[in-house]
């Protein structure tokens, strides 16, 4: 017969190793649960940050009146489709604001292109000028608007 401590030693064992064994598993489980979180995190900001650029992009190819800048509106029209679900309402409705008045930038800065050769050199500096100036406006607003999801916290 086995001393009473030895018992209480044989009887506690295997619950013990079934309990380590369970704080184990929970601790493994826990942090797949914590890197699959950050890989979505990432996935999300990955792909809001691409949004920015190209509308980062378009907004740069205003200003500069880039013969690129169809091919910038339609790439950030394309994106913009998902972007209602990587972004607030409010902050879609606003990206499709920018490319709508990028639209109309553009057909009226085509229309000034067409008259170049009737303006003269002061007019064309006001135009860039003004273009500049819309630019950082509207850089501004978008960096004030889309800075705070542009993390990868959220």
């Amino acid at each position: 017969m086995l001393p009473l401590w030895a018992e209480y030693i044989k009887a506690l064992g295997t619950p013990t190793v079934a309990l380590v064994a369970a704080c184990i598993a929970g601790i493994i489980a826990h942090r797949q649960w914590v890197t699959s979180r950050n890989k979505l995190k990432l996935d999300f900001f990955g792909r809001r940050i691409e949004v920015y650029r190209l509308a980062v992009t378009l907004l740069e190819l205003l200003r500069d009146d880039d013969e690129k800048l169809l091919d910038a509106m339609d790439k950030l029209d394309a994106s913009l489709h998902s972007s209602r679900w990587l972004f607030s309402v409010e902050i879609s409705v606003h990206l499709h604001e920018l490319e709508l008045r990028a639209r109309l930038s553009f057909s009226r800065y085509s229309q000034s292109k067409k008259r170049r050769g009737i303006l003269d050199a002061a007019t064309l500096q006001k135009e860039k000028e003004a273009r500049h100036l819309d630019y950082q406006a509207e850089l501004q607003s978008l960096d004030r608007v889309v800075g705070p999801y542009l993390s990868v916290e959220h």
